[in-house]
């Protein structure tokens, strides 16, 4: 049925209407509401699409930059690592330098030079 049948027959006081009419009326309502709460509904999961596509775009921004950092983290690990050993073996150098040098030193104070 459409709109201006509808209105036409909504117009027509009920007790003139026919059954036929009256159960037009009548399911036309009801449909019109089902209807509307459709659209309704269509609009709010048209909105949470966006809102889910919006979030996960997000998501995916986030765990780009997690990502990023994690290496950066672990570059930046490695680079400490390499330095702290580069520290140790230069120390141990300067330990048997300083060990033959005392040892250079308790040779000449042992034989007397100073």
């Amino acid at each position: 049925m459409s709109e201006e049948s509808y209105i036409e027959l909504k117009s027509k006081p009920e007790e003139q209407r026919s059954l036929k009419e009256y159960l037009q009326v009548k399911i036309y309502e009801a449909l019109d509401r089902y209807q509307r709460e459709i659209e309704s509904l269509r609009r709010e999961n048209d909105e949470l699409e966006e809102q889910s596509l919006a979030l996960q775009h997000k998501c995916d921004r986030d765990q780009r930059e997690v990502d990023a950092v994690k290496k950066l983290m672990k570059d930046r690990e490695e680079d400490a690592r390499r330095r702290i050993d580069a520290a140790e073996r230069r120390n141990r150098e300067l330990e048997v330098d300083l060990n033959r040098v005392n040892g250079q030193y308790r040779t000449l104070i042992d034989r007397g030079v100073t």
